[in-house]
């Protein structure tokens, strides 16, 4: 190879360590250590959930910030982007389940701070609402999402319900805000990670519940709930969504914006390798580099990484994945370095990641050659 080798890199974040940015930077930094000649493309990527927002900032987009409530309701600043005409904002920054740590509470989790997010942020400029809504810590339907936008959730006798999943056996209709006009007016596409429908035994309650805390004898409450409240939704939109893929992505958030909105949901890494240009990036590269915390049979299955995977094979550009750890089914690729391989004596996996990250660059520097087949 007689030219200075494209290397693309294009991973998602490590959950709980780097941003995909940092991965992206380390990754970087790593390789030129070894290839110093080498035109390194940072393309950081996402897939819907947490860091949708700093990859679209990443990519160009304007940063905003507001004030807003977590899933219980407290204080939080919440940041969005912003592009000409479109706002995307983003619920794992707002009422995500990694903001409550060890304080999970399931029936009373909610997504009000992501409608007061959007209401914040909505302005006359606003002509379409980008709602990026993995990493959640609630199975409200949206609900919440709803009365944050100033849509009132009534009872039979005409009372506000309480928030969250605890409330929606509860609701018997929908009353709709004074700017409903306004905001059926906006152009709505619902980010999502997952393409779960939102009831049933394969749908928002019985296979993401117990992450945000249901205990297995509250799964079929859980169900019949969201079966309630998916009623009440069709009843005031005239959708029925219930088994619509996608429809149970974030406790059935997407749910809401797809009934409600009449919402476009799409696969999120889908929309953010559009925004980075991430197709015309691996069509001239000669080699690709993604990464992920776990690497697995989830990694095929709408995450970033999966994605970047397939690109990479559709123009026969080879491709490395650096990763937390390796579980199993996960997909083929040329070359798979892991983070725990490159551990010094006293190093962690998540204190000292930029580090590892880092290392796993200059090795997949050092091993170019042997990638390509030069």
């Amino acid at each position: 190879m007689t030219s200075a080798p494209v290397i693309v890199i294009a991973p998602d974040k490590f959950k709980g360590s780097l941003s995909a940015q940092q991965v992206a930077t380390a990754l970087a930094a790593g390789v030129l250590s070894e290839l110093p000649e080498a035109e390194c493309v940072v393309v950081p990527m996402a897939d819907g959930g947490d860091g949708t927002v700093d990859a679209l900032i990443a990519a160009g987009w304007q940063s905003k910030t507001v004030e807003s409530v977590d899933a219980l309701g407290d204080p939080v600043k919440a940041q969005a982007a912003r592009k000409d005409g479109a706002l995307a904002v983003e619920l794992a920054n707002v009422c995500g389940i990694a903001g409550l740590q060890d304080r999970l509470e399931p029936w009373n989790a909610s997504t009000r701070g992501l409608g007061m997010t959007i209401g914040s942020l909505r302005d006359s400029g606003v002509d379409e609402v980008i709602v990026a809504v993995g990493g959640s810590a609630s199975t409200d339907g949206g609900a919440g999402l709803l009365v944050g936008l100033g849509f009132a959730l009534l009872d039979a006798i005409g009372s506000p319900v309480e928030q969250g999943l605890g409330g929606l056996h509860a609701v018997e209709r929908i009353e709709a805000p004074d700017d409903m006009d306004a905001l059926s007016a906006l152009r709505w596409t619902v980010l999502c990670d997952v393409d779960a429908p939102l009831l049933g035994p394969e749908g928002a309650a019985y296979v993401f519940g117990p992450q945000k805390g249901l205990r297995e004898a509250d799964l079929d409450s859980a169900d019949d709930a969201l079966a309630h409240w998916e009623a009440v939704l069709t009843d005031f939109g005239g959708r029925s969504v219930g088994y619509s893929p996608h429809a149970g992505a974030a406790g059935g958030t997407a749910a809401a914006l797809m009934a409600i909105f009449d919402a476009d949901a799409r696969a999120g890494a889908d929309f953010i390798s559009d925004v980075v240009g991430l197709r015309e990036h691996v069509s001239a590269a000669d080699l690709v580099i993604t990464g992920e915390g776990r690497f697995d049979a989830t990694s095929s299955s709408g995450k970033a990484p999966g994605l970047v995977i397939d690109v990479a094979t559709t123009y026969d550009v080879p491709v490395v994945v650096a990763v937390g750890e390796v579980g199993f089914g996960a997909p083929p690729v040329n070359e798979v370095v892991t983070l725990p391989e490159l551990m010094r004596d006293g190093e962690d996996t998540y204190s000292d990641a930029s580090t590892l990250v880092e290392r796993a660059g200059g090795q997949i520097g050092r091993d170019f050659a042997s990638l390509v087949g030069d």
